[in-house]
């Protein structure tokens, strides 16, 4: 516990020395991936994004490496800014549940796979949260192969 509190007090300190209008947020990510969602800027442009998220009866973590720039914005609003990023998971998943001497059985499969994701992110001015929306397809390479590419969420975090 008292690590978590150091590493918080650590990230509220270097928000205050950053140029980005947060440096950190947690929160949860709602979709076909459903899970807790933290991002971290680790330059003005760039920032990594971590999932824990559960599919398939099963969990996975999810690193990715995100570019963002507010800068770029064809709608002229304020506040808003796109991203793009790659990354990668690890999981199981259930493959199948079936029924054997009156007791269930879960098979679960070892998942490893690729990610990238594109989307819009809004920083609500008034209060230090951000809404995001957010196509994230992935493939897995181990496991039960397949590709899935319209992995949609959309994601609210508190921003510090």
């Amino acid at each position: 516990m008292k690590k978590f509190l150091f590493f918080l007090i650590t990230l509220v300190i270097i928000n205050n020395t950053y140029s980005q209008d947060y440096k950190s947020g947690i929160g949860v990510r709602a979709g076909y991936s459903n899970g807790i969602s933290f991002k971290s800027f680790i330059s003005n442009k760039n920032a990594l994004e971590f999932f824990a998220t559960n599919r398939y009866g099963g969990f996975a973590l999810t690193g990715m490496y995100l570019f963002q720039d507010q800068s770029v914005n064809p709608f002229d609003v304020e506040d808003l800014s796109f991203y793009y990023g790659l990354g990668a998971h690890v999981g199981y998943y259930d493959k199948d549940r079936y029924y054997s001497f009156n007791y269930i059985v879960n098979d679960q499969v070892f998942n490893l796979g690729v990610d990238c994701v594109f989307g819009a992110e809004y920083k609500v001015p008034t209060v230090p949260i951000t809404l995001s929306i957010d196509v994230k397809p992935f493939i897995d390479f181990i496991g039960n192969v397949r590709f899935l590419p319209l992995d949609f969420g959309i994601s609210i975090r508190y921003v510090f």
